[in-house]
């Protein structure tokens, strides 16, 4: 009959710099729950002015149970009650205005197609997040995943 021996873990103790933070993890997820690791570990020396690498914090979200998932396909408010009120009182007011008179100007500077399309939330639990209606056009190769 073979023996099997249990060895003594021998080298450095392992030590986690987040161990006994959880609640402050998980309130920095549920505040920034579509964050890269990076701005995570960005963000965590922010607050606590410790600094944590990208290895530890993902093993320390998943043993937590704070997956990345991907955020549900549906429409910023787009279907309210609110939104729609609004937009029948936009078009009512134009309605007077011919369309070769009107200019548009569009100055916000941002594309709409570059939303995150994953997020943090514990397991068993949906992510809680919207996608803008329009993706927008890449103009740059550097844009595309």
């Amino acid at each position: 009959m073979r023996e099997t021996y249990f060895l003594a873990h021998r080298g450095k103790p392992r030590f986690s710099p987040l161990a006994g933070a959880e609640t402050e993890v998980r309130a920095l997820v549920a505040d920034h729950p579509d964050a890269t690791l990076d701005e995570l570990c960005e963000l965590w020396g922010q607050k606590t002015g410790k600094w944590v690498s990208r290895t530890a914090l993902c093993r320390y979200l998943q043993k937590l149970g704070l997956n990345r998932k991907k955020k549900p396909g549906t429409v910023a408010f787009a279907g309210t009650e609110r939104v729609q009120k609004l937009r029948v009182e936009y078009w009512e007011k134009i309605r007077e205005f011919e369309a070769q008179n009107l200019v548009f100007l569009d100055e916000t500077g941002i594309m709409l197609g570059m939303a995150r399309s994953h997020a943090r939330s514990p397991l068993g639990t949906r992510v809680a997040g919207i996608k803008p209606f329009y993706r927008g056009a890449f103009r740059h190769s550097y844009w595309r995943n």
